[in-house]
């Protein structure tokens, strides 16, 4: 039986529809943790903590975004700024070299009208992309042309991949049956030489993040080059190509509207919702990396999509899609209308919703097809049918062995152009360069936070919209006297930074400040804690003086102990999946764990001073990625004189994590940016730190690094 014509409903019907869409979307998504008490547990209250931050941190996001207020002559100013930072965002900048794309028809198939034919080309050497180029069977003239972006779907068998094309040739297929050329893309996961999608998704790789590489760059990239291809072929009419997909194939959509001009027509279909969604609501635990840009500019998605237009675009999604739920596309799309209608072109934006669940279902490729022929051929004719998938996998299968140069398997190694840099010889030279990566370790790695209104640059002199410090313990046992100041470090974020000090009060000449991971928050509490409870509560002072051995401090110390968000006391849930994908959600937000981290030893340092707990000397100290956290935290802080660093990573593949910090430079770099500052590297091998030996050789008879191989003093 013939489906019946497909057609949208009466416009009154629409508007009332809409209507109602808008009450959903003001509607707040339910969620169990509403109605539940907050939690007694230390580890439940710093994960409630940081869902909160997350929650808040969404909220200002969304206000400040972009495209949260509209004006064309201001957005068509900025439009190429804020071009250049998707570019960035996404790992493409440095744009790559567009070379010979090595364009290659393996083969062909037709049948019933329609030809198929089997290719690849190189979007970078080595950088396969496998795809099937539909066509009717006669072409007198250049036609219209889509190109198909595929979305998330498995095609294999006996150890071969398909690729993803092969589950979506009944697009392809419609559109050729219909006077249409289509060109379908493999990606890079799901593809006939299945590549990496999952790095800090599910296989650990977060060094990604600090390489500045997401597999989305790489999708953007390929379906720029597919354009490039379209623009070869003499069946393709390149002023009227349209592009298409679902799920991820959606989301690729908006990369490329976003980053090029020559789409003409859009219909990204359940590929973009907002930051409440991917956050708030945990719609990020669905979905892996290729959906998602390194966000540090702190866009909400609402910019991303006002890139693309004012031209033609449905944005299409079914009402029940539990990884882009109906309420946030609905948010998207009233930020876009507003775009829309700014440019006077209200009527070239397009909203279809159907019932079902995250699924290509028939609805939405019918409203995707009755679009481009809207656009592209400037026809309403009815849709008489759905597309078919008439060929075998085999069929469509472009390489019966893989290249052995493919760089496909291996490219989020090479993607991403990372700093290289060689040391300044002489002293004017090195100032100038430390100069040039202090600006652009804040501008490129710290952008989100500089940008956010009530926050703190690289100036540690800015104001901060904080709550002031409060002691909220001041004691004094065996001689000893210990004072913890609460402080708030951002938002909802409070932390206690403890000074212990002699008892006699003498002027503190040194401060010794600890920044604790688990393990040295354990020898604080371990060393004092038998003076002072108040460390670890639950637990009772030592009546004997006994209790201050190995607590001796030196004439004139004070030392001082933070451990920041998600360390020692204010360790969250263990719970795997909520710390694999934490940290997936902070970049989201334009921020990592570890930047917050640094920010809440900032904090702590300037809570000293506030509360008169200065010194003539500011040791900061930390073990492992706290020392890395610790070594950043002092770069920005001018009241900090020494650095005592142990096991520092040699390079940020291993830790802190900052977004696209390699870009900028490495870890030895970084140490070289304390300078004329004092550093003494524990537990280190000299030949990983050659480069800033390099540079403290210019200080003359006192250089500023020591580095040595034992443990921390």
């Amino acid at each position: 039986m013939q489906p019946a014509p497909f057609r949208l409903c009466h416009p009154e019907i629409r508007t009332v529809l809409f209507a109602l869409l808008l009450v959903a979307m003001t509607t707040p998504v339910s969620r169990a943790a509403d109605a539940e008490p907050a939690p007694a547990d230390a580890r439940g209250q710093a994960t409630a903590a940081i869902r909160e931050y997350l929650r808040l941190r969404v909220q200002e996001l969304h206000k400040a975004e972009p495209a949260a207020t509209f004006d064309p002559a201001t957005w068509q100013r900025r439009r190429g700024e804020l071009r250049g930072q998707l570019f960035e965002m996404l790992g493409l900048a440095p744009l790559p070299e567009k070379g010979d794309l090595r364009a290659t028809v393996v083969g062909q198939v037709e049948r019933d009208g329609i030809v198929v034919q089997r290719l690849h080309f190189q979007s970078l050497p080595g950088l396969y992309v496998t795809a099937n180029f539909y066509r009717p069977a006669t072409v007198d003239q250049p036609l219209p042309t889509i190109l198909y972006l595929n979305g998330h779907a498995r095609n294999a068998a006996n150890g071969v991949s398909y690729g993803n094309k092969v589950s979506y040739q009944q697009h392809g297929t419609w559109f050729a049956r219909h006077g249409y050329c289509c060109l379908s893309i493999d990606t890079l996961q799901l593809g006939e030489i299945e590549g990496v999608h999952h790095g800090t998704y599910r296989l650990g790789m977060m060094w990604w993040i600090a390489r500045g590489y997401t597999p989305a760059g790489v999708e953007a990239w390929n379906a720029i080059r597919a354009l490039d291809y379209l623009e070869t072929r003499p069946e393709a009419d390149r002023t009227r190509i349209g592009v298409t997909g679902r799920s991820g194939g959606g989301a690729y959509t908006w990369w490329l509207a976003a980053l090029d001009d020559r789409p003409a027509c859009l219909v990204p279909v359940a590929g973009i919702t907002d930051l409440e969604n991917h956050v708030v609501d945990d719609c990020a635990y669905g979905h892996c990396d290729c959906m998602y840009h390194l966000n540090q500019y702190g866009w909400d998605f609402g910019t991303i999509a006002a890139l693309a237009a004012p031209r033609p675009c449905l944005l299409a999604n079914t009402d029940k899609d539990t990884i882009f739920p109906l309420s946030g596309v609905l948010r998207v799309h009233e930020r876009l209308r507003r775009v829309y209608a700014g440019y006077h072109a209200a009527e070239r934006l397009g909203l279809f919703i159907s019932e079902g669940p995250h699924a290509d279902t028939q609805e939405l490729q019918l409203a995707a097809f009755r679009w481009m022929n809207r656009w592209l051929k400037n026809t309403n004719e009815p849709i008489e049918a759905p597309g078919e998938k008439p060929f075998t996998p085999q069929e469509l299968r472009v390489f019966d062995q893989l290249p052995v140069d493919e760089r496909n398997t291996t490219i989020q190694e090479s993607f991403v152009r990372i700093a290289d840099l060689a040391p300044a010889t002489t002293m004017d030279d090195w100032e100038r360069q430390q100069a040039t990566l202090i600006a652009a370790l804040a501008r490129q790695c710290f952008a989100s936070r500089m940008q956010t209104e009530g926050s703190v640059s690289t100036d540690s002199t800015a104001p901060v919209a904080v709550a002031a410090p409060r002691v909220v313990a001041d004691v004094q046992r065996h001689g000893l006297r210990l004072q913890s100041i609460e402080f708030t470090s951002e938002a909802n974020l409070k932390f206690v930074v403890h000074v212990v000090t002699a008892a006699d009060e003498r002027p503190v000449d040194r401060i010794v400040f600890e920044v604790a991971a688990d393990p040295a928050w354990e020898r604080f509490v371990s060393r004092f804690g038998g003076s002072f409870p108040e460390l670890s509560p639950g637990s009772a002072p030592a009546t004997s003086t006994a209790a201050g051995n190995g607590t001796a401090l030196a004439p004139g110390e004070a030392l001082a102990c933070i451990a920041p968000r998600g360390w020692g006391p204010n360790a969250w849930s263990d719970d795997e999946r909520f710390n694999t994908h934490l940290p997936r959600q902070h970049v989201l937000l334009g921020t990592t764990i570890d930047e917050g981290r640094m920010w809440d030893v900032r904090r702590a340092i300037q809570t000293l001073s506030e509360t008169g707990l200065r010194a003539p000397e500011l040791e900061l100290r930390g073990e492992g990625i706290a020392a890395g956290v610790a070594l950043y935290a002092g770069l920005f802080e001018p009241s900090v004189t020494r650095f005592d660093l142990t096991s520092l990573p040699s390079t940020h593949r291993e830790g802190p994590s900052l977004i696209g910090v390699e870009r900028v430079l490495d870890m030895p770099q970084a140490v070289s940016l304390a300078f004329p500052r004092q550093v003494t590297l524990h537990k280190a091998d000299a030949r990983a730190w050659q480069w800033p030996l390099a540079i403290a050789g210019l200080y003359g008879e006192k250089p500023p690094l020591q580095v040595s191989a034992d443990g921390a003093p």
